[in-house]
């Protein structure tokens, strides 16, 4: 059942009366808006290694594969090795992964990107169209009377 609009101001004198007692409250405590989001941390900095690996994560959508998780890690991780400096065995540990990321998207069967070379002329020519049926033209008042049987 609707309130009564007298029912109803009562009710919102009531509500502001509570909100700003509310509010008092909170002022004399120190306390302001007592909700606040936290604050978020400061985004790091990548270093080229790991900024190139996350661009080809994001780019081949190996970055949203379950089954590579492993890979992809281990190939984060060794970026980010090599970003602090790290070398010798490390290079050639992420050399080995990224080896082995290549191989996962040869295998995947990924569409060609753009930076894919293209491929031989003679398989990039498309098959000639088969010869049409010559037609009469579009206009042609005795080929509309003939295909609608008038005389």
């Amino acid at each position: 059942m609707p309130r009564t609009p007298e029912a109803h101001r009562e009710y919102m004198r009531a509500y502001r009366a509570r909100k700003k007692a509310e509010a008092a409250a909170a002022k004399r405590s120190g306390g302001g808006n007592t909700v606040t989001k936290p604050a978020k941390p400061p985004r790091e900095k990548l270093g080229p290694h790991r900024a190139a690996v996350t661009r080809m994560l994001r780019s081949t959508g190996l970055l949203h594969v379950p089954e590579e998780a492993p890979l992809v890690e281990l190939v984060k991780t060794l970026a980010a090795e090599l970003d602090a400096g790290a070398e010798g065995a490390v290079a050639s540990r992420y050399r080995a992964a990224l080896a082995d990321v290549r191989r996962v998207l040869a295998y995947s069967g990924r569409p060609k990107s753009s930076a894919d070379p293209a491929p031989p002329a003679e398989e990039a020519q498309p098959a000639p169209a088969p010869a049409a049926e010559p037609t009469a033209p579009v206009n042609s008042l005795a080929a509309f009377k003939q295909s609608r049987g008038i005389s």
